[in-house]
């Protein structure tokens, strides 16, 4: 039983523990220690942001954060105010963004919160789409992460108790049909609670996490779990375990961490990467237990990691196979501690529902199956296995297993057909998997749904189908798509099934383009494209996908598939292979040969052609980051899927910065601003002037933005132009300035003829800076621009201090840095004190700060 009421109840009783929380790990070097104290006072800084714009509690609040840090202030601020999480992934890929349209149609009236760099991303979308409406009305209910400040007011705390609604966990599956588990608090205390006592977790703990914290999996078992017992947890994002799988290792060792955790498809992809020498000195031994779960469990995959990492010191118990779903929280069953785990081989030709399991004694057979136990029910949680008709069935007979407990959710948010279906009479709940029980632990034989695993991920077939429609050829209800688990890989692979009574010759063509088109909407490889001459439905017309999975394992397609492989090689041999024209061409085709592992890759032929995957386009996008950094995103690698044309992307982005042709405009100032004076004492200081910004003043400064539909960012800003312009004499500034994540230094340049108030000076700055896009200077190769200015001119510069590398010496180019923090709370001055005067720029911002204030009395 919970020892709290709610979840708020748990964090409030941390707030005064500063020696454990979080460990926000973001780079091989770099971490940020937040502890379970900091983490409290964050959070209610967070509520008090939400409280501020008219949430009331009860009300949803969609997620649309890549950030982990930020991800868990907002997190517990929801749970602090009574607000309802709804975290969705995101999107990198079409597909992922319409998801979070679908979901904002159907949950009522909800909030978005978002920094403005995915925000802009949305609108494109939006606009590709025919979703200016949607994106319109989600515009006026959306927070922004950053006007939001990690310190300053703290909101009011609403009381909540086991039987609220905690969140709302939508899976990382349906696309088109999503389904939202309803979690209450009751439901996430019992599974945290559940887990601590059945792990033994000790207050010396430390967990290690890379899961996405918007899958139940990251966000409940490896988030919420450790905080309610408070012990040490550590962070590292997905997409830093996707670059470099064997950092989670070696910070295991660096951390001695005692706990671990991934689906199955988590170590076979460590193990790709790792090699001994990189393992040299690592001692793994203090690692209690490692977690394999949220996907079949490879028994393979479990011995080679084990027999790999023991050399390390990993004890060969250490693997911990579970079983959930979202619907039982996170966690249904959890194995032994002490034993290592157990693998299961029946015989194939015994093995129905309702029939007693034949198990087989040599592992080896031919006609056995094999699975990996996964242990027995957590206590509060009960499971069954039963027939077609709720009848429960004894030990090792097939059947569909069942839950129920105080982990199991109450049903689907808004979807009362789809909770009916789910719910079995007697709180009992249809999982959607087949199993059975052996000495009172679970075996999980397969899935009713048809699901399709690929890298951690669940994706349902007519989500593929839906995508697969558009393309030329590919008619409504003509394509049926299958999960084939691959024997070699240990993985599924998906295999399309294509409506077709033309010749074969025909075929070819759309099976490339379909490949091509899955892998761009998806991130998925389609492993084969097949014909057939029906698509195989039951009496009520859904779609038989068994059949044309079982046929395909029985090799009857195997005839086809090498014909189509010869004509398709045959067209491979005849076309003719653009080679590199370019310098950038040339670099880019050496990463993509290397992380596709294929030759022959034409200019023009998508990465998809060539089986990519969205794991590989993220490692082809860590590569082209290296060579060209803060150029191209993971968005533009699927915008701009073929070497060509990422290389006509990067050579525009390039020849828009061209070093050689920046023209910085300077401007000429009286001779009493130059000369060393008070800055030559003052020369080894990084940054000479700030200013603290009240509370009081912020908060103010936050409401005329909002009122004025612009960024705080561009008060400061254009109180900067303003005062330039005063000192200068000019009626023309230009400032270039770097606003935001993409790194490039962009001039805004602002014309002061006609501006008779500082709020219409705004709005022209703020149309400026948006106009302005991405020409500027890659502030990475700020060091090579070699500005032509006179003896008494300068050239100001204007950014956000989080933004800029501490590496980067501005006065290498600039004269005047106006700068301010991430959460516009705090105000820098520095110059170029080899060329300014100390004692008239400290009057100048003296002034600055003067004016600053003045604008938010007047503005009052």
């Amino acid at each position: 039983m919970s020892r709290y009421s709610s979840l708020s109840e748990a964090l409030v009783a941390n707030q005064r523990i500063e020696d454990k929380g979080i460990t926000f790990i973001t780079g091989p070097q770099e971490e940020k220690v937040v502890s379970y104290k900091q983490l409290y006072e964050r959070a209610l800084s967070y509520l008090h942001h939400l409280q501020q714009s008219g949430m009331e509690p009860g009300q949803k609040l969609i997620y649309q954060i890549d950030d982990n840090e930020s991800f868990v202030y907002m997190f517990w601020a929801c749970i602090l105010g009574g607000f309802i999480p709804v975290p969705l992934t995101v999107g990198t890929n079409d597909e992922h963004k319409l998801k979070m349209f679908r979901i904002w149609s159907l949950i009522e009236e909800p909030y978005l919160v978002t920094a403005r760099s995915i925000y802009r991303m949305l609108e494109n979308f939006s606009k590709r789409n025919g979703l200016a409406e949607d994106i319109a009305a989600i515009g006026k209910r959306t927070l922004f992460l950053d006007d939001m400040s990690q310190s300053g007011p703290e909101g009011i705390i609403h009381p909540t108790g086991l039987d609220d609604l905690a969140f709302i966990q939508f899976s990382s599956g349906s696309t088109g049909d999503p389904k939202g588990v309803m979690l209450t608090h009751g439901n996430v205390l019992s599974n945290a609670n559940a887990l601590n006592t059945g792990c033994r977790t000790l207050p010396d703990d430390r967990l290690l996490n890379w899961m996405p914290l918007t899958h139940d999996m990251g966000l409940i078992a490896l988030h919420i779990t450790p905080l309610v017992d408070a012990y040490n947890q550590y962070m590292m994002p997905t997409l830093l375990f996707i670059r470099n799988p064997v950092l989670w290792m070696k910070k295991a060792n660096e951390h001695k961490i005692t706990i671990l955790a991934s689906p199955n498809f988590g170590y076979k992809y460590f193990l790709d990467y790792f090699k001994p020498e990189y393992g040299e000195g690592w001692d793994l031994s203090h690692v209690r237990f490692i977690c394999n779960g949220a996907e079949p469990i490879s028994a393979d995959v479990c011995h080679r990691f084990l027999d790999i990492m023991n050399a390390y010191g990993l004890r060969k118990s250490a693997m911990l196979p579970v079983y959930g779903l979202a619907e039982g929280t996170v966690c249904v069953t959890l194995s032994s501690l002490e034993d290592e785990f157990v693998t299961v081989s029946v015989e194939r030709e015994a093995f129905n529902v309702g029939e007693q399991v034949k198990l087989v004694s040599d592992p080896h057979s031919p006609s056995a199956l094999h699975f990996v136990e996964v242990g027995a029910p957590l206590q509060d949680c009960d499971i069954r296995i039963c027939d077609e008709n709720n009848r429960q069935l004894p030990e090792e007979h097939l059947g569909y297993i069942q839950i129920k407990g105080k982990n199991v959710t109450s049903g689907y948010y808004k979807n009362q057909e789809a909770t009916d279906k789910a719910m079995a009479g007697d709180g009992w709940l249809h999982t959607g998997d087949t199993g059975f029980m052996t000495g009172g632990r679970l075996v999980v034989a397969g899935r009713l749904k048809d699901i399709i695993f690929v890298n951690g991920k669940n994706y349902y077939p007519h989500d593929i189908e839906k995508v697969a429609e558009g393309v030329e050829g590919v008619e409504l209800g003509k394509v049926a798509v299958c999960g084939v688990q691959n024997q070699e890989t240990n993985k599924d692979d998906i295999v399309m099934f294509v409506f077709h009574l033309g010749e074969l010759d025909t075929f070819v063509k759309v099976a490339a383009e379909l490949k091509q088109h899955i892998g761009r909407g998806m991130g998925l490889e389609v492993h084969e494209v097949i014909p057939v001459k029906s698509i195989p439905r039951s009496t009520s017309g859904k779609v038989q996908r068994y059949k044309l999975r079982d046929s395909y394992q029985a090799g009857e397609y195997a005839r086809v598939l090498e014909e189509l492989g010869a004509m398709a090689q045959a067209q491979t041999q005849q076309r003719e292979i653009s080679l590199p024209t370019n310098e950038i061409e040339e670099k880019l085709l050496q990463i993509c040969s290397g992380v596709l592992e294929t030759e022959g890759i034409g200019m023009d032929d998508s990465f998809f052609d060539h089986g990519g995957t969205s794991i590989q386009i993220n490692q082809i996008y860590a590569q082209v980051d290296v060579v060209y950094p803060n150029i191209v995103t993971v968005t533009d690698m699927f915008t701009y899927p073929s070497i060509a044309k990422l290389a006509q992307f990067i050579a525009k982005s390039v020849s828009a910065t061209a070093l050689d042709s920046v023209v910085l405009q300077s401007l000429p100032l009286s001779p009493d601003y130059y000369g060393n004076g008070e800055g030559a004492l003052l020369s080894e200081k990084k940054v000479v002037y700030q200013y603290a910004v009240e509370q009081a003043m912020l908060t103010q400064l936050s409401r005329i933005a909002q009122e004025q539909g612009i960024e705080q960012t561009d008060i400061y800003l254009t109180l900067y132009i303003y005062m330039i312009a005063e000192m200068s004499g000019s009626s023309q500034v230009s400032v270039p300035s770097l606003l935001n994540g993409d790194g490039v230094i962009v001039p805004v340049d602002v014309a002061l003829a006609g501006i008779s108030s500082l709020t219409d000076l705004m709005q022209r700055v703020q149309g400026q800076r948006r106009n302005n896009g991405n020409a500027g200077i890659p502030a990475a190769q700020l060091s090579r621009v070699k500005p032509a200015k006179g003896e008494y001119d300068c050239i100001p510069v204007f950014y956000r201090k989080h933004l800029l590398d501490d590496a980067i010496d501005p006065f290498r180019t600039f004269d005047l840095a106006l700068a301010t923090s991430e959460r516009h709370d705090r105000i820098y001055f520095d110059f170029n004190q080899k060329r300014m005067n100390g004692a008239r720029m400290k009057a100048w911002f003296n002034r600055y700060v003067k004016l600053l204030k003045g604008f938010v009395e007047t503005y009052k």
